[in-house]
């Protein structure tokens, strides 16, 4: 037993219930949840082999698997299997969402305003350094498609859900045609058609009016004229002239 066990003389005090645990799955922030396991276990702070034991019944899935392979070995303390776990998931806190992924969000067609915020807030919420209420108001409007960021920008409310409130005012006069809106894809398709309209117009125009080849006068007049500004023409000329007149010579007598 003591060589399965991760902590085998723990002492678990009269009475003791094991607090509601939110459960990690080892796709969160590793900081983040040791704050809230420790909130829970605030009244057991002090003794470091009740925070250990416990410390999977707080766990889920692949994290389940991750502490039962502990060796007791190299986990002597609490601060040890502290700094074991938060090695083990540092690449969440490394994936952490930033301003730029913020900003790139996009909302989608037939979105619902209230759905768009609640997923941008939630991102948002996880940037570090925390954003201020502020800046995330000015950021999440100047992600919105035009239609909206035209009915918003002026407005700067003083929280968060202020702004959702006039999001979803605008949500409801689309329903009841209050506005003329057009959607953003609609738009981009007629804009695609006529760009691809005018460049097979312009391909034609194109084809259509190719100068054809200039041809020289065809009077005696006219082609010495054209031959004194075409050099090129006169020669090609006189060539074309002397072979024209050689005239075969006659057998000789015999």
């Amino acid at each position: 037993m003591a060589d399965l066990c991760l902590v085998p003389d723990v002492v678990i005090p009269p009475k003791f219930k094991v607090p509601d645990f939110d459960k990690y799955k080892g796709t969160t922030y590793p900081k983040n949840y040791l704050k809230m396991y420790c909130r829970k276990m605030g009244a057991h702070s002090k003794d470091g082999k009740l925070l250990m034991h416990f410390f999977q019944d707080s766990l889920v899935g692949a994290a389940v698997i991750w502490y039962t392979n502990l060796e007791a070995s190299r986990i002597h303390t609490w601060k040890d299997l502290i700094t074991a776990f938060l090695r083990q998931y540092q690449y969440n806190s490394d994936m952490a969402p930033d301003r730029t992924q913020l900003y790139s969000m996009v909302k989608k067609e037939g979105e619902t305003f209230k759905e768009y915020a609640q997923q941008w807030r939630d991102l948002a919420a996880q940037v570090a350094p925390p954003m201020v209420e502020k800046e995330m108001i000015t950021m999440m409007v100047d992600t919105l498609p035009v239609f909206y960021y035209e009915k918003l920008v002026g407005y700067m409310p003083s929280i968060f859900a202020n702004l959702v409130f006039a999001g979803e005012r605008i949500d409801v006069g689309l329903k009841r045609g209050k506005f003329d809106y057009v959607s953003s894809t609609s738009t981009n398709a007629r804009r695609i058609g006529a760009t691809g309209a005018k460049r097979k117009k312009g391909d034609t125009h194109a084809v259509t009016s190719a100068p054809a080849w200039v041809k020289p006068p065809q009077t005696s007049h006219g082609t010495h004229q054209y031959a004194q500004h075409h050099p090129s023409f006169s020669a090609c000329a006189r060539d074309s002239s002397n072979s024209a007149h050689v005239q075969p010579r006659a057998p000789a007598p015999i």
